[in-house]
């Protein structure tokens, strides 16, 4: 079956042909220019490559401003859920881990009811856990000191029932991260960018950089390249559900892989299970099918039940 992938958050729906030949981003950004100080796109197919990439407009505005070019990096923010999602079919792929796997195997902690002992990872994966987005009034953190910090967010109580319905979570994929660490060994950005940054030359991703040259996450300016998600910043801006900077090239590269293209980084079995839709479901085991989230970004020309993808917010 033929699928499409939406990694953007623009899209308009018409042929590639017509968007090239009749200039249609550049009427459209040109008619609305207070809708956005800046946009970078980039469209493309898998049998004719990119078509079309331009940068519009300014990365910043404040305290100047900073033309946005196709090598900025931009906070893609709830697009890590991707990378995440990758992480953790490696590892079933490997053998280090299972969908199946409940999440009290990993971390005896989280188990702190007998609806969240059966919680498992294709659970957090499809935002069927019953765990908040966040953490509603509790706040788990404690300053200077993560460990107690991953106890609190481990200790999470349920909002929902387990598998009643989808219940979009943050929290579910800070969780799948550190099981990549626990099963891994190593670090989650560590991971992220050996197998996967790596292996696809994305050069302008990265987690922590001293770089400034990244689109603002503050409305100062003052702050280019430091994650906007406070929880990502908490977490030593290493998270699973949002803390990567990447550049509109570099997740074009992203998206080839994730539509079966080389370099193949996952058993073309492992891929098709990971972006495909199933009965009763709304998302994949990572990509967005069928959410509510997924309507704006899919419109009219993108087909229900084979498109997929992800939005970020910050």
């Amino acid at each position: 079956m033929k699928k499409y992938l939406i990694i953007s958050m623009f899209l308009i729906g018409c042929s590639h042909q017509k968007i090239v030949e009749n200039n249609t981003f550049d009427l459209i950004v040109n008619r609305y220019p207070e809708v956005t100080p800046g946009l970078v796109m980039s469209l493309g197919t898998v049998t004719k490559g990119n078509v079309f990439r331009k940068a519009y407009g300014f990365s910043s505005v404040r305290p100047k401003k900073v033309q946005a070019t196709l090598e900025t990096p931009y906070d893609i923010a709830s697009i890590t859920k991707l990378f995440t999602a990758t992480a953790i079919a490696m590892l079933v792929e490997e053998g280090k881990l299972q969908y199946e796997t409940k999440v009290v195997e990993v971390f005896p902690d989280f188990g702190t009811s007998l609806e969240k002992k059966e919680i498992t990872v294709e659970d957090l994966l499809r935002h069927k856990s019953g765990l908040p987005e966040y953490f509603e009034k509790r706040n788990f953190y404690v300053e200077n000191d993560l460990s107690k910090t991953w106890k609190g967010i481990l200790a999470t109580p349920l909002v929902n029932k387990l598998r009643e319905k989808f219940l979009y979570s943050n929290t579910g994929y800070m969780i799948l991260a550190k099981i990549v660490e626990a099963k891994s060994k190593i670090s989650f950005d560590k991971f992220v960018e050996e197998k996967i940054f790596k292996p696809l030359d994305m050069k302008n991703s990265f987690f922590i950089s001293e770089r400034n040259d990244c689109a603002p996450t503050t409305t100062d300016g003052l702050k280019p390249c430091i994650v906007d998600d406070i929880w990502a910043q908490r977490l030593g801006r290493v998270a699973g559900h949002d803390s990567i900077f990447s550049t509109v090239l570099d997740l074009e590269k992203f998206s080839l892989f994730l539509l079966g293209e080389k370099p193949y980084l996952l058993k073309p079995v492992t891929l098709n299970k990971m972006v495909s839709f199933k009965e009763g479901e709304v998302q994949g085991l990572g990509p967005d099918i069928l959410s509510e989230y997924s309507e704006a970004p899919r419109g009219d020309y993108f087909h229900k039940g084979k498109s997929f993808g992800h939005t970020g917010f910050t």
